[in-house]
Order: C-alpha cells, then structure tokens, then sequence
C-alpha cells in the first residue's frame, strides 16, 4: 500500500511539472521487481524528463545508468555529457566521478588539470569519498600532479568523520616518516 501512494505522489508531482516527481518515478522503477531490461529504460525515460527540466539527481542517476553500470544499455557520450550537466550544477557525485574519469582517462579524454578541479570542487561541498581521494593525489603526487604536502594536510583534515580522521591521521604519520614537512 505505501509503495503504491508513493507511486501515485511521484505522478501526480511530474504532472504538476516538479521534476523531482519524474525523478522518483524513475527511482521507484528502478528498484522495481521487473527484469533489468524492462525496468532501467522505463527508469531511464523517468530521469530523462526530469534531467531535461534541470534536476541534478537525475542527471546523475541517468549517467550512471548510461554507463551500464546497473545492467543497462552502455551510451558513454550521453553519460558523460549527464555527468558534465550534472557537474556544471554543482552536483557532488557527478563531480568526484567526472574528476576521476579525468585523472585515470577513462572515457574521457586525460585532463589531470580538469579532473582535478572537479575532484576540489566535490570535496569543498564535503563529499567523503573526494575528501579522501584528494590527499592521496597530493601525497604521492599522481598524473603530472605535484607532490604538496600542504595541501595533502588541508584535504585530509577536511575528511567528515572520526574514522576518517583518524585513518587520515595514519596517513599523515606517513608523510611524515617519509620526511615530507607537513
């Protein structure tokens, strides 16, 4: 019963011309019980609608799904150019992935540079998986990237939880037994 409300609040907001109602429509197909080659097109057509009326979430969902990392279809273009959408909104997500995609080259022309800016930018909004990419970069000072103890630290101390900070906090032990100044 709670799901089928769901699904009728998800229409009802898409015909009231919310994007985030053609976003859950997608989210809920999705997670449906139907085989992947029924339900991530049907899912991906949701998240479309929503992506072309500007909602961030749904380019990232779509993208993700183009890059048939869910079963789907594989469209590495139209990904990447969710995840460029995506990004150019500030989408945290959409940015650590585009940055990495940069960094290793991977579907996307090698831009260091670029991917580097995207991978700051997801970690200024807090996203963990960036907080702890960065510093790592930095330490060892990958893909033309120079070596920066500084900002190593300034990125490690802005990791989220205690864990982290206390994972981080090994991490600098070893910049710093590696005779780098911190």
């Amino acid at each position: 019963m709670a799901h089928q409300t769901l699904i009728w609040c998800a229409r009802l907001a898409a015909r009231l011309g919310f994007s985030s109602g053609a976003l859950w429509q997608g989210m809920l197909i999705e997670r449906s019980s139907q085989p992947d080659f029924v339900r991530i097109p049907a899912a991906n057509k949701k998240y479309r609608c929503a992506a072309r009326a500007g909602n961030s979430d749904a380019m990232w969902f779509l993208a993700v799904n183009r890059l048939g990392r869910k079963g789907g279809a594989c469209d590495y273009d139209e990904a990447v150019y969710w995840l460029e959408q995506a990004s150019k909104r500030g989408h945290a997500r959409a940015c650590w992935a585009l940055g990495r995609m940069y960094i290793k080259a991977a579907v996307v022309p090698h831009d260091p540079q670029q991917g580097m800016q995207l991978l700051e930018r997801a970690a200024r909004t807090g996203h963990r998986e960036a907080c702890l990419t960065l510093p790592e970069i930095y330490r060892r000072g990958v893909n033309s990237t120079v070596a920066d103890p500084q900002k190593a630290r300034h990125w490690y101390l802005r990791a989220e939880s205690p864990l982290d900070r206390l994972l981080i906090r090994l991490g600098l032990l070893q910049v710093v037994q590696k005779g780098k100044s911190v």
